[in-house]
């Protein structure tokens, strides 16, 4: 019997699901009163323009180098403009004022930083450019915690000697040899969509080492999905038929309860190192709630089957060491370079409730509101 699970997902920490796209400069103004960039319509924008504003900016981008890019951000500066706004945090704001400082002289310099000043786009609904949760990452989550499961309960051994070694070992666990006899083949995950307004922001997402005092590391600049935002989607599992080849089929309650045990174990796993770090622990979870841990920056023992991890660690010119935990966390930040990691939070975090077929219905009726007001969260993120 087909098996259907209406809920909502809540939002617990920054959530940044990398969909391969970044702002470009010709896409954003931003307000350095108001603390938020406004993301438009270049064509419409650039139809807008006085003539003399016009030919400046076609003369600046005739330019072609990357003297060009910086003089396009200058160029933009405090323009008022129509569109998506959304909320920066402290430190980008600094960092923008900074390299807008630059020469346009100094070419070398403006490429590094040009460089390091890209804003990586959380996933986005084709039209509204609102956030959505993928439902291929809320599927993905889910499967890492039912393997994670079945390996508990049922340990098999990983030949790292065998080709595609760790296909094989998920055709163990879930116990198929082809494609199409996977059990999660039957699990169909809706998109997420978003419910009420979406707070977003663009944070940075830092580096930090878990051994203490050590120095930061490298930074992103990323758009985030920010705590307490909704979506509102489903799990539908389908009955196995007859001579599909299925020999284990997925049950709701197993793959529910998989999440549950799964993450709330890594949670109190990277809480105790983050202690060790020097940072805040992020407790998390409620009594009728499912964590789950999504998107980019989500640690790689949450991507992972425990006593088969082989996480590769990079070791500057050295040759990467291979061992069954990381050694860094990418928290994110106010600053791309803060001056205490206390206050730092980790992505990812997200929990999962049941809710009825009519609030099902109720929430695919509304429509999506726009998160142009959005202040952000309550967190060392928010500044």
């Amino acid at each position: 019997m087909k098996q259907i699970f209406h809920c909502l997902i809540k939002v617990l920490s920054p959530v940044h699901i990398g969909c391969g796209e970044v702002y470009e400069p010709t896409g954003f103004v931003v307000n350095e009163q108001k603390k938020e960039m406004t993301v438009f319509d270049p064509f419409k924008f650039i139809g807008e323009l006085s003539e003399v504003d016009k030919e400046r900016l076609m003369a600046i981008c005739q330019g072609g180098s990357a003297a060009s890019i910086l003089e396009v951000y200058k160029f933009f500066r405090n323009k008022p403009a129509a569109g998506n706004q959304i909320k920066l945090c402290n430190g980008f704001l600094k960092h923008y004022s900074a390299t807008l400082s630059m020469s346009v002289k100094d070419r070398r310099r403006i490429q590094q930083e040009l460089n390091n000043f890209s804003i990586h786009r959380t996933a986005f609904l084709s039209g509204s450019d609102m956030p959505f949760l993928p439902g291929s990452s809320v599927k993905g989550s889910l499967r890492t915690a039912l393997l994670n499961l079945r390996q508990k309960s049922s340990p098999v051994r990983q030949d790292n000697r065998e080709r595609n070694a760790s296909v094989k070992l998920e055709e163990k666990l879930l116990n198929y040899t082809k494609l199409e006899e996977d059990p999660f083949r039957l699990v169909k995950v809706s998109d997420f969509m978003p419910a009420g307004t979406v707070k977003r922001k663009v944070i940075y997402a830092v580096d930090v080492k878990k051994k203490p005092g050590s120095e930061l590391g490298a930074y992103q600049i990323v758009e985030a999905v920010m705590p307490g935002a909704l979506f509102w989607g489903s799990v539908v599992i389908d009955e196995a038929i007859k001579g599909s080849g299925i020999q284990k089929p997925i049950r709701l309650k197993e793959l529910m309860e998989s999440a549950k045990e799964f993450y709330e174990t890594e949670n109190r796993r990277e809480n105790t190192e983050l202690n060790n770090a020097g940072c805040q622990a992020f407790n998390v979870g409620r009594p009728d709630a499912f964590l789950l841990r999504v998107g980019r920056h989500s640690g790689a023992e949450c991507v992972t089957i425990k006593d088969h991890r082989d996480i590769r660690i990079m070791r500057g010119k050295s040759s990467p060491l291979f061992l069954d935990h990381a050694t860094t966390f990418w928290l994110g930040a106010a600053e791309k370079k803060p001056q205490s990691v206390s206050g730092l939070i980790p992505f990812g975090w997200v929990e999962i409730v049941k809710i009825s077929e009519a609030d099902f219905n109720q929430y695919r009726n509304a429509p999506v509101i726009s998160d142009t007001n959005s202040m952000g969260a309550q967190n060392t993120v928010s500044s």
